[in-house]
């Protein structure tokens, strides 16, 4: 996705990763070989890094059942981020029992 005034190729434009059932090349290698999450959002991150604060770089490490993201990991410099959605695979009915 690229933001108006972005050039393509700067921070201002996300890339965004899909799962594959195929290998990937680096640094895109743990999004292949995937055939259960095929086409599922795999990574998002910046096209380059701004200067002084960095963008996060996100991963969807895990998908439920219902294909919906249970595990992200995101990285931003020397910080690293880990959020896990336990409910991610229940309904709403089975998440207010």
């Amino acid at each position: 996705m690229r933001r108006p005034l972005s050039t393509g190729t700067d921070a201002g434009t996300t890339v965004t990763v899909d799962y594959t059932v195929a290998t990937q090349p680096a640094p895109n290698a743990t999004c292949g070989g995937k055939p259960e999450w095929a086409g599922l959002v795999c990574r998002t991150y910046p096209a380059a890094q701004p200067v002084g604060q960095p963008l996060p770089d996100r991963v969807i490490a895990a998908y439920s059942m219902r294909l919906r993201p249970v595990t992200q990991v995101e990285t931003g410099g020397a910080a690293i981020r880990t959020t896990t959605d336990a409910t991610a695979g229940l309904t709403l009915m089975e998440r207010f029992k």
